[in-house]
């Protein structure tokens, strides 16, 4: 019995990321608890190196020989490096999400990577591939933006308070 609680804006079909897991794997056994597990692996294995190789590239072509760089410098650089990898891997994205979403009962065929393009390319053209693309990439500035400048502080902290034989 599936329970739901109906607010003025939601419905909240599950009571909490447990509860995801436990209907999921209830549903559709240990499968089910992986739906969309490949295509998130080839969206995220690409994703992720072009996050951080553009993040450190462009770090360092704005950073000064022998020298720190700056807020700004790290700022700009990681909404670079999130604008970016997000441009890059969206049209993956919005197929996972189809895939991911897919009722429980969907064929198998139906659900592959290509088969999910492929369809969807056919009936909505190119642009299918894109839509949503304007707020992710308007999210990910700031997201990303500060997501390196933690990183960056975090680093230079553990760095001082826990020096290594060679940094001393």
């Amino acid at each position: 019995t599936t329970t739901t609680t109906t607010t003025a804006a939601t419905t909240t079909k599950y009571a909490g990321p447990f509860d995801v897991l436990k209907r999921c794997y209830q549903e559709g056994g240990i499968r089910g608890t992986y739906k969309g597990f490949w295509v998130t692996f080839w969206r995220d294995a690409p994703a992720y190196g072009v996050w951080f190789c553009s993040y450190e590239y462009v770090k360092c072509s704005f950073t000064p020989a022998n020298g720190q760089a700056s807020n700004l410098v790290l700022l700009s650089s990681g909404a670079t490096a999130g604008v970016l990898s997000w441009f890059i891997t969206y049209p993956l994205d919005v197929v996972k999400s189809i895939i991911q979403t897919s009722p429980d009962n969907t064929p198998p065929e139906q659900t592959k990577i290509l088969n999910v393009a492929r369809t969807n390319y056919r009936q909505f053209g190119w642009q299918w591939f894109f839509r949503g693309l304007s707020p992710t990439l308007i999210r990910a500035v700031p997201t990303n933006a500060v997501t390196f400048l933690v990183y960056e502080y975090a680093l230079r902290y553990m760095n001082s308070a826990f020096p290594t034989p060679r940094s001393r």
